[in-house]
């Protein structure tokens, strides 16, 4: 099989003792919900995709979670989905959308991400993969 350049988005997470560790190589940034302020933080990793260059230094960053933070990771599907006047959704809209129901349980949190992007697409099919990780930090 001959199929050319192929090249993998990966996002690694680690928690452990309410410690984010996380790199990752061509993935959206992790948003994190901070329950004790109700706003949303980026945690923007840049990397390249795997598979483009041999080495590359990844960064990795590691934050504190407090009980009550929701953690989301997704990939770019809602961010990029177009609607029916060939417009992407766009990555602060879809922060945003997770800003305003990241208060729900993870599964809600899921299901109202889908609807927001099936309401933005207004009729226009998915075009890339929708992804969603959704990780609430208990006491």
């Amino acid at each position: 099989m001959n199929l050319g350049n192929l090249y993998m988005a990966m996002a690694l997470v680690k928690i452990k003792d309410h410690r984010l560790i996380a790199s990752s190589a061509g993935m959206p940034p992790l948003l994190i919900y901070r329950a004790a302020t109700k706003q949303v933080e980026e945690l923007e990793l840049k990397g390249m995709p795997l598979g483009i260059f041999v080495e590359f230094p990844y960064k990795v960053e590691e934050v504190k979670l407090e009980a009550g933070d929701t953690i989301l990771l997704m990939s770019d599907g809602l961010p990029e989905r177009f609607n029916d006047q060939s417009e992407i959704l766009d990555y602060p809209a879809a922060k945003n959308i997770f800003a305003e129901v990241a208060g729900k349980s993870p599964a809600e949190i899921i299901s109202r991400l889908n609807q927001a992007g099936e309401k933005w697409a207004n009729g226009q099919p998915q075009q890339n993969d929708v992804t969603f990780v959704v990780m609430r930090v208990k006491s």
